[in-house]
């Protein structure tokens, strides 16, 4: 669906729905409507408690199809800066990309082993280290999301980076049957990258502070065309509602002001 068919079936439903007594919306108004149902509708993809048996990128085929223009892949290094403080001092950190949303599958390498990698919550991570033995099994990893870096540029924050901790023995084995620890190891990601907002017009045109999640130029849906319409429907019933609170809200103030 192109950007001015999204903007005049936005209009038509609208109008529809709220049998044309709604004042009419601009390409902001609309831009913010369209950015949030399509955020509602990737976040309930990923959440089984809201989407129900099978959730998740992997819950159907139209599912992993829906996503599959947004997949990425990216082999990532040791991020060595002496002033970030360790979560656990016997990890290695690494620095995720900046447009990251959720990781598909990942693993590490070094170049012998390939090990699993199992993301960890802090409160998993503090039941495992009362263990006796506090160490991810043979093969296997843990990560922990700890924290966040910025990349400033000009005195302003141009993006942002998680950073994670692996923790894990990588151990390279040698051909005289020793084994010794690894220093280079290589970390795979494949991720669903975060979603550009849907901005119908330039929006200079409609304040000069005006942007959708830091854009300001007209940019259309980056999911399938597959995906639009449902887009588009909530959406619109997310206006309608917003709409409807708003016609309450006059109405109970009118009715405290004839009291």
């Amino acid at each position: 669906m192109t950007i001015p068919e999204f903007s005049t079936e936005f209009d038509v439903l609208f109008n529809n729905i709220t049998s044309n007594q709604a004042p009419g919306l601009n390409e902001y108004e609309k831009s913010v409507f369209l950015t949030k149902a399509q955020s509602q509708l990737v976040n309930e993809y990923f959440n089984t408690r809201t989407d129900g048996f099978g959730g998740g990128f992997d819950g159907s085929q139209k599912r992993q199809y829906d996503f599959s223009s947004l997949i990425c892949v990216a082999e990532l290094s040791d991020y060595n800066d002496a002033s970030y403080i360790k979560l656990d001092k016997r990890s290695r950190v690494f620095l995720f990309p900046s447009d990251y949303f959720l990781a598909v599958n990942e693993s590490i390498s070094d170049g012998v082993f390939q090990y699993v990698i199992t993301p960890l919550s802090y409160g998993e991570y503090q039941r495992l280290m009362l263990k006796p033995y506090n160490f991810p099994v043979k093969r296997g990893v843990w990560r922990l999301n700890t924290s966040i870096k910025e990349n400033v540029e000009g005195g302003e924050v141009i993006s942002t980076q998680p950073i994670v901790e692996i923790i894990g023995k990588f151990q390279k084995t040698e051909q005289e049957g020793e084994s010794v620890p690894t220093e280079h190891i290589t970390y795979n990601l494949r991720y669903i990258k975060t979603l550009s907002p849907i901005v119908l017009d330039d929006l200079s045109n409609y304040g000069t502070d005006l942007t959708i999640r830091g854009v300001t130029q007209e940019t259309p849906c980056q999911l399938p065309e597959e995906t639009h319409q449902e887009i588009l429907e909530r959406a619109v019933t997310l206006a309608k509602i917003a709409w409807q609170g708003g016609t309450a809200t006059q109405a109970a103030a009118q009715q405290r002001n004839d009291n």
